[in-house]
C-alpha cells in the first residue's frame, strides 16, 4: 500500500489534498527531530505498480549534454517539456501542485512555500554507470526568482537496484567530517530533507551498475 494516493485516471491524476495536509502533520515530528538534518525517508511512497511502467518513458539522451565536473559526473537532467509521455510529465507538474506543497509544509512545518515552475535543479535525473555526485550542500538561492530554496524532495525510479550497484544517498553531519546515513535509491522511495547550507548529501563513489542500467 502507497503512503500517498493519486486519484483519477492516466495524465488525469493528482493528490488528495486533504490527504497530503493530513499525512504531512503526521510526519512532522519524525521530520524535525531526525539527524543529521530535518529529512525524512519513506518507503512506497508512491505505488510501484503505477511507477513501474514509467521507467521507460524517460527522455531519450540522444543529443543530450550531460554533467562533467569535479562535483558531478555522467548526469542528465529533464524538465517536463522534455517528457513525452503524458503521464510521467503529470506526475512531475503534481509534484509541484498546491496539494503536494502542502503535504511539504506541514512535514516541515515551513509556511508559504513556492513551487519551482523553471525546475531548477529538478526534474528527472538520470545517473550513468561510473557516474557520481560528491558530497556537498545545495544552493539556497535560486537563480532566476532570487528566493531561498528550502526543501529538497527525491522520488526514486530504480527497480530491482542492487546495493551493489552503489548510488546510495549519503546523509553526512553538519561538520561534513563522516557520512550518518546511507540510502538505497529502490523503485517508490522518496527522500524530503531541509536544503540549507549545512545539508551535506551525494553519493560520491562512482557508480558500478551494469551497462544498460542508469540511476534514476
Amino acid at each position: 500500500m502507497s503512503v500517498v494516493n493519486l486519484i483519477g485516471e492516466g495524465s488525469s491524476l493528482q493528490f488528495d489534498e486533504q490527504q497530503c495536509r493530513d499525512l504531512g502533520a503526521s510526519l512532522h515530528q519524525r521530520y524535525a527531530s531526525a539527524e543529521p538534518f530535518p529529512h525524512i525517508v519513506m518507503d512506497d511512497f508512491i505505488s510501484s505498480d503505477f511507477l513501474r511502467p514509467l521507467i521507460d518513458s524517460y527522455p531519450s539522451r540522444s543529443g543530450k549534454s550531460h554533467f562533467d565536473r569535479d562535483q558531478e559526473r555522467l548526469k542528465y537532467q529533464y524538465g517536463p517539456w522534455e517528457v513525452g509521455d503524458p503521464v510521467l510529465r503529470n506526475l512531475l507538474l503534481q509534484l509541484n501542485s498546491r496539494a503536494f506543497v502542502k503535504f511539504l509544509e506541514q512535514l516541515s512545518g515551513i509556511k508559504g512555500l513556492i513551487p519551482d515552475p523553471h525546475y531548477s535543479g529538478g526534474g528527472l535525473h538520470e545517473t550513468m554507470p561510473g557516474g557520481h555526485l560528491s558530497v556537498h550542500a545545495d544552493f539556497n538561492i535560486h537563480g532566476t526568482l532570487k528566493l531561498e530554496r528550502r526543501l529538497n524532495f527525491l522520488l526514486y525510479l530504480n527497480d530491482d537496484w542492487q546495493p551493489e550497484y552503489g548510488g546510495q544517498l549519503e546523509l553526512w553531519d553538519r561538520e561534513m567530517t563522516a557520512c550518518h546515513s546511507r540510502v538505497d535509491p529502490i523503485l517508490g522511495r522518496a527522500v524530503v530533507f531541509n536544503t540549507s547550507l549545512d545539508s551535506f548529501h551525494g553519493h560520491p563513489d562512482p557508480l558500478t551498475c551494469p551497462e544498460g542500467r542508469s540511476r534514476r
